[in-house]
């Protein structure tokens, strides 16, 4: 069966605009139980729609009838559907479907979709427009506060809750509502050590961003994801925090660093083909850390982190109390076999967008397991790079064959010299 839903009003909104980074431009938006993140590309002056990721809970309800089975799905796609020149906006209102996958399965569809995601002026679409080829060259205004109607086609194994339109949002960086996904399966949550710590953050010059103060090391946590049979399909271990760089009242920005407390709570789902552990603290604040199956062994492909701008910890913000999110995308780090877990006790810096970073140390993650064993972590270890051990013994080895050359070559040198010398029967002046 299929389920149709238009995309709610009330999103949490982010995005990252070119001037963060050249070229590239993103939007978020983020509902209760899914999100949708579209990325944008400018190459040679012309805009197109690079990649959308559609990120579902699957759980019986009025969306899904019966489901085959639930948890987190995670679609993605990579039109590439030319826009605009980076100085127009793209209008198109007939409607759009952009498929995940092969054509006829699960689709992302726009109708009445204006887009602008480069060369914008005061928060207007340029009064220049290029039409999409289904509009077959038709007129369509240019200068319109319409917003566009997104609606999105879900997942496979689902039944229907029709719907055609909805007004989805411009783009913006305000995050109107605060909002958190519902995961399937349950989870237990365990820490180690107490004393959680909330960020400190200092003030900075109005042109560059400053650190904050040090710190102390984040607990370290534990979280298990368990499947419908209590058998554990997801372990994660780690010390983390968050760097978040906002917008000062005085037009400077400036870094605030939130450790993961130790009362940090987790939920998760255990999917086939993506797994998910949800990590809430501090009332409201989320972090989702999405592992995806591949050929062989899996990978951390997606982060994302949902935050509020508030004074205690974000002093003098140009938009106190704010709701932000930020997503990551990528491989963070990968496993080659199914049956083996990550370790990196090193520090790792996570990147996502809107200028947010996640820290980690005495990482150790583990996905996709099928066995009930008691062990925390099972089977063999796969090293970070930067825990990998040095051997210093070729260095030493080349390093003194080449000092034991440069002693011979000198000592040639002398031998040949005094024959010279003493055969010719002169001396040096």
């Amino acid at each position: 069966l299929v389920a149709t839903w238009p995309l709610g009003e009330a999103a949490a909104i982010s995005g990252q605009c070119e001037s963060e980074t050249k070229g590239q431009a993103s939007l978020n938006l983020t509902f209760a139980d899914y999100w949708v993140h579209m990325s944008f590309a400018s190459s040679g002056g012309k805009a197109s729609l690079a990649g959308i990721e559609l990120f579902v809970t699957v759980q019986n309800g009025s969306r899904f009838l019966s489901p085959n089975s639930t948890g987190g799905l995670l679609l993605t796609a990579s039109p590439k559907l030319p826009l605009s020149a980076d100085t127009e906006h793209f209008a198109c209102a007939s409607e759009l479907r952009l498929p995940f996958g092969q054509p006829g399965g699960s689709a992302l569809v726009l109708s009445a979709t204006k887009i602008q995601a480069f060369g914008v002026r005061n928060g207007s679409l340029s009064a220049k427009f290029a039409t999409c080829a289904l509009d077959a060259r038709s007129s369509v205004p240019s200068d319109s506060t319409t917003a566009p109607s997104n609606t999105t086609a879900a997942p496979s194994d689902t039944t229907t809750a029709p719907s055609d339109t909805t007004a989805a949002p411009s783009n913006t960086t305000a995050a109107p509502s605060d909002t958190t996904a519902a995961p399937s399966d349950s989870t237990t949550a365990s820490t180690d050590t107490a004393a959680p710590t909330n960020g400190t953050s200092t003030a900075a010059p109005p042109t560059s961003a400053v650190p904050t103060t040090a710190s102390p090391e984040p607990p370290l946590l534990n979280f298990t994801v368990f499947n419908s049979a209590r058998v554990p399909c997801l372990r994660l271990q780690l010390r983390a925090s968050l760097s978040i760089l906002y917008r000062l009242k005085s037009g400077g920005n400036a870094t605030v660093k939130v450790a993961l407390p130790a009362d940090t709570k987790a939920s998760g789902d255990c999917g086939n083909s993506s797994q998910t552990v949800q990590l809430s603290f501090m009332q409201g604040w989320r972090s989702d850390l999405i592992f995806v199956k591949k050929a062989s062994g899996y990978a951390l492909q997606h982060l994302a982190a949902d935050y509020r701008l508030s004074p205690a910890l974000f002093p003098n913000a140009a938009e106190p109390s704010a709701n932000r999110s930020a997503f990551g995308n990528g491989t963070y780090f990968s496993v080659a076999s199914g049956t083996a877990y990550y370790s990196c006790r090193s520090a790792e810096t996570l990147r996502l967008d809107n200028f947010v970073t996640m820290e980690t140390r005495d990482l150790r993650a583990q996905a996709f397991r099928t066995d009930n064993s008691s062990a925390e972590f099972a089977g063999s270890m796969e090293q970070c790079l930067d825990d990998t051990p040095i051997d210093n013994v070729v260095p030493i080895v080349v390093g003194a064959a080449l000092a034991g050359l440069v002693i011979i070559v000198l000592i040639a040198y002398l031998i040949g010299r005094r024959r010279h010398s003493a055969g010719s029967g002169y001396q040096s002046v």
